[in-house]
């Protein structure tokens, strides 16, 4: 096969893009993509995002964002305002939830209608609930 001039350019084009200094990955981005792959224990049922594509939650307002997720027969319904997560487990009682973030896991006690309250939650975070029967996790959520 015969070099064209059309190749010869391209790899010269594609070598210097290569050679150009590129910034780092920011160390936040880094720790979220490990942390990803962290999925969870194979028992796990994965929650699905009902109301917004996932890893993003719906704005209901300037300052409020709401989404719901699904496990059936289970929900969980979170919406986070000013960095407080507020959440509803559907059908109560659990006995508690963990919110996960890149930096700590969180247990928080659930009242008995479902509710539960999380001041100053980061994001990312993520969900764990166990209920009698099942470990449900949810995606990593972008508040």
């Amino acid at each position: 096969m015969t070099d064209t001039p059309a190749d010869d350019d391209f790899l010269r084009r594609l070598a210097a893009a290569l050679d150009d200094d590129l910034d780092d990955v920011p160390h936040h981005l880094l720790a979220f993509a490990h942390r990803a792959g962290e999925w969870m224990v194979v028992d796990d049922v994965l929650a699905t995002m009902d109301t917004a594509p996932v890893g993003a939650m719906r704005a209901l307002d300037d300052e409020q964002r709401s989404t719901t997720f699904a496990a059936p027969p289970y929900t969980i319904t979170v919406s986070l305002r000013a960095g407080t997560l507020v959440g509803e487990l559907s059908p109560p009682p659990h006995p508690g939830v963990a919110v996960e973030t890149l930096q700590a896991v969180t247990e928080v006690d659930v009242d008995e209608r479902g509710r539960f309250r999380l001041p100053a939650v980061e994001s990312p975070f993520r969900l764990r609930v166990r209920t009698d029967d099942v470990r449900i996790t949810t995606p990593w959520v972008i508040g």
